[in-house]
């Protein structure tokens, strides 16, 4: 038994990242006849079409390190899974499994191989081929990231046979007499930095007077100091800072035209500024001090929330100790997920179910794309583990959650923090309605949620009539000419036609 389980694999794994080529450089040697070392020998490609003198050249260079990750870039990597069975070994490689997942600082997340190796499971993989794929995750954490990959094939011994036919594949000629199934287990470690360093400073400015004089309009201006804590240059191509309501956010940077974007070397800063003020037609809740000053919270990091298209009355939740409590942990605003109450806890085992509708379910007012969901639970055993999704079904219950197959499923972690699960967008591009099933957890007899949340875009469809109007005879006085366009028939902007 000690022998067979120290027998090497006859399967192997190489795992490369893939990263972008770079410009190989080069230091010419200065002009001097003095120096008897002639000056093509210090050049990467000698070329008389290149300038000889200029530090980079045509040549490409790839890493020779893992290198550093960041956060907000996405970590590819493609995998190489080689048969290394003897030309002459009378066993085969059949039913080839592959799973990988990348555990980061707060959870664990499966990953889809591009392209699918599904086929692996029937066919397997013949003596001295090789199968590629690779994997791709987006870095959202910083911190020690471990992506591990999982390997379970079945290892036949096949035996001639002595009568029969024989083709050319002489899959007629063999027949197998045994065999067994061998795993393999790779795990390899990361560590995820951050970017960009981000301080801020809010300066509070006067009032804007109302009707309401108990509570005026509140501004701010938002100044915002960016470090490039990376080792290569980056460039600053979009910078947003989403405000929580009933606050709106303006842009005092790059955003007119023709202006350079900014381009951070290492350590280098720069700094940028936000208009940020209160919108009266918005009614959202604000929390009063006892001397009246305004407590609000500001959140850039947050987009894209679907709160205002959630249809609260009609939640529906199964297996709850309370009906409702479906219903209030959705209607948790983003400033109250970290509230231990009120709290979703299952009631007869650790099964849960709610069917979430939005508000635009019977109406063509728009179309709804989810992009993530947002949940907290715990860091105990009663925290949800695994959980099923379901899109635009009215009669869905336990029953029917077991018999149909869920349009996707996510691995919840157990965590204190609100995790956020991103979707396959291409299976959420339409959704009015949206179940969730959690179908265990780490072991309690009950599972507790505290927050639920939504992430993507609503797209509204504009249904109004348009009201036209047609001039039988135009009147001059009726269209007053823009400055700098002359008049005439045939005019444009730039004079007069020809």
């Amino acid at each position: 038994m000690e022998q067979a389980a120290k027998e090497p694999h006859t399967i192997s794994l190489k795992v490369l990242r893939l990263s972008r080529p770079q410009l190989a450089t080069q230091d010419p040697l200065p002009e001097d006849p003095t120096i008897a070392l002639s000056q093509q020998a210090a050049l990467a490609l000698p070329s008389a079409s290149i300038d000889d003198a200029f530090t980079l050249t045509t040549l490409l260079t790839l890493p020779t390190t893992f290198g550093t990750a960041y956060v907000g870039e996405s970590f590819s990597c493609t995998l190489s899974l080689n048969n290394e069975l003897p030309l002459n070994s009378d066993k085969r490689i059949l039913s080839v499994k592959l799973t990988a997942d990348m555990q980061t600082p707060s959870q664990k997340r499966p990953l889809d191989f591009i392209p699918s190796l599904d086929a692996l499971g029937k066919h397997g993989i013949e003596i001295g081929a090789s199968t590629q794929s690779t994997l791709t995750f987006d870095l959202r954490e910083e911190g020690m990231h471990v992506l591990c990959i999982n390997i379970n094939y079945t290892e036949s011994m096949l035996q001639q046979s002595t009568s029969g036919p024989e083709n050319e594949s002489g899959g007629q000629a063999a027949i197998a007499t045994g065999g067994r199934v061998r795993s393999l287990r790779k795990l390899y470690n990361f560590n995820v930095g951050p970017c960009l360093s981000v301080r801020t400073k809010a300066t509070s400015l006067p009032a804007v007077d109302t009707l309401d004089t108990s509570s005026p309009l509140e501004k701010f201006l938002l100044e915002c100091q960016l470090e490039n804590l990376a080792h290569d240059t980056i460039t600053i191509e979009r910078l947003v800072f989403e405000a929580r309501a009933p606050f709106s956010s303006k842009s005092l940077n790059w955003d007119a035209e023709h202006v350079v974007v900014p381009i951070l070397a290492p350590r280098e800063v720069t700094q940028v500024a936000f208009w940020i003020s209160e919108d009266n037609s918005v009614t959202d809740e604000k929390e009063i001090t006892k001397d009246g000053r305004t407590v609000s919270e500001l959140q850039p990091a947050l987009q894209s929330l679907l709160y205002s298209q959630v249809d609260f009355q009609k939640i529906t939740t199964y297996n709850a100790t309370n009906t409702i409590s479906g219903r209030a942990i959705v209607e948790k605003t983003w400033s109250q997920r970290l509230s231990p109450s009120p709290s979703l806890l299952s009631d007869a085992d650790e099964q849960l179910l709610i069917n979430i509708p939005f508000a635009q379910q019977f109406s063509f007012a728009g179309t709804i794309r989810l992009h993530s969901i947002l949940i907290r639970s715990s860091d105990s055993e009663s925290a949800p583990q695994t959980l099923h999704l379901f899109t635009n079904r009215e009669d869905m219950d336990f029953s029917t959650a077991a018999d149909l197959e869920p349009v996707q499923s996510l691995q919840l972690s157990r965590s204190n923090e609100v995790q956020e699960l991103p979707v396959r967008r291409a299976l959420f591009g339409n959704v009015y309605s949206l179940s969730l099933f959690f179908a265990d957890n780490f072991g309690e007899e009950t599972s507790e949620v505290f927050y639920l949340g939504f992430k993507g875009d609503f797209t509204r469809l504009n249904r109004e009539p348009v009201e036209v109007l047609y001039e039988a005879a135009a009147n001059p006085r009726d269209h007053v000419l823009a400055q700098g366009i002359t008049q005439g028939v045939g005019t444009n902007q730039l004079g007069k036609g020809a």
